[in-house]
């Protein structure tokens, strides 16, 4: 799954694009452009921060799963 699936994943979940940034201490902007393709490779802490984001959001849907590395 690439960065921007993620991101999509991570709104349909619920999350605003603002609390997404928020909690990747990111810009708004930011993700608006990752979501709409504008940016494809985003800086290291920008996507790590959403690889964290989404690993968490993914354990409390599917809870008692552990994600695999």
């Amino acid at each position: 799954m690439d960065i921007r699936n993620m991101v999509e994943f991570l709104v349909k979940k619920g999350l605003t694009e603002d609390a997404i940034a928020k909690q990747i201490n990111a810009h708004q902007s930011t993700v608006s452009r990752i979501l709409s393709g504008r940016i494809k490779d985003p800086r290291a802490s920008i996507a790590l921060g959403i690889v964290a984001l989404f690993e968490n959001v993914q354990q409390k849907v599917r809870p008692g799963l552990e994600v695999v590395h």
